[in-house]
């Protein structure tokens, strides 16, 4: 066989083994409910975890959760910062993720207080590829044990198209946050999921900074002077849930096994 031929072969059977729209995708939900962090983290361990590895386990590739960190009340509120968990569900792919939502069953409830944790409710998902489809600022910063990383999810205001609202945060808005003093790391993910509600979130961000500090001096106490969308406002100028986590998830529930009750 010619060499030639035997090329134009390969190149065949490799299109034909590729599947089609194969892209790993994840699941990332910021969220908390009114209850004790420490009794809930017990109840995600042992109960909710479990159940839940139970009917989606095959799917996944990756179920990790991050503990959210404390800030400043007057940062929580601004930024729409919610105080306990990030977690990320991954799958091989966006199908794979339809798939294995008709193997969910009704899950046990998490031990809640809202007498003692008003206005303590608040739950944000956004399916994403599990590889950035920006990179603003493409480092893995390794040179520190710890990291903080202000992960955040946006839509844009009422009356605003995505496709406005996307090209002034690709174009504009996001070379400027590149720019901020002290960032370490700077992606995007665009939603992997077609965004037929209104209030869908568009896209996920995350920044890291060496800590709290850093974050606030580069954001709050000498911010760049960001360039406003057409729509006005000040910054973040959007939408936004947000959470501060370390850089490593302290949860591996696929690595780590704990009993359901």
């Amino acid at each position: 066989m010619k060499k030639t031929h035997w090329l134009a072969c390969w190149s065949l059977l490799t299109a034909l083994a590729a599947p089609a729209e194969a892209q790993m995708v994840k699941f990332a939900s910021i969220w908390e409910v009114p209850g004790d962090n420490t009794l809930l983290d017990q109840w995600y361990r042992r109960t909710h975890s479990q159940e839940t590895l139970q009917s989606v386990g095959p799917w996944l590739t990756r179920y990790w959760t991050y503990r959210a960190q404390d800030v400043p009340e007057s940062v929580a509120k601004r930024f729409n910062v919610v105080n306990y968990r990030l977690t990320e569900m991954w799958y091989p792919s966006l199908q794979a993720r339809d798939e294995s939502r008709g193997a969910f069953y009704p899950l046990s409830p998490p031990p809640m207080d809202p007498q003692r944790f008003p206005g303590k409710n608040r739950i944000a998902q956004i399916v994403v590829p599990a590889i950035p489809t920006e990179k603003f600022l493409d480092a893995m910063p390794r040179d520190r044990a710890t990291y903080v990383r202000w992960v955040y999810f946006v839509r844009y205001p009422a009356g605003v198209s995505v496709d406005d609202g996307e090209r002034w945060f690709l174009q504009v808005h996001a070379p400027q946050l590149a720019k901020l003093t002290g960032l370490r790391r700077f992606v995007s993910y665009k939603s992997a999921d077609p965004l037929t509600r209104a209030d869908a979130w568009v896209r996920m961000s995350e920044l890291w900074f060496d800590d709290f500090d850093a974050w606030r001096a580069a954001v709050l106490d000498a911010p760049p002077a960001f360039t406003a969308p057409s729509w006005g406002g000040t910054f973040p100028y959007a939408d936004i849930v947000s959470m501060f986590t370390g850089a490593q998830a302290d949860m591996d529930f696929m690595r780590e096994y704990y009993r359901v009750p």
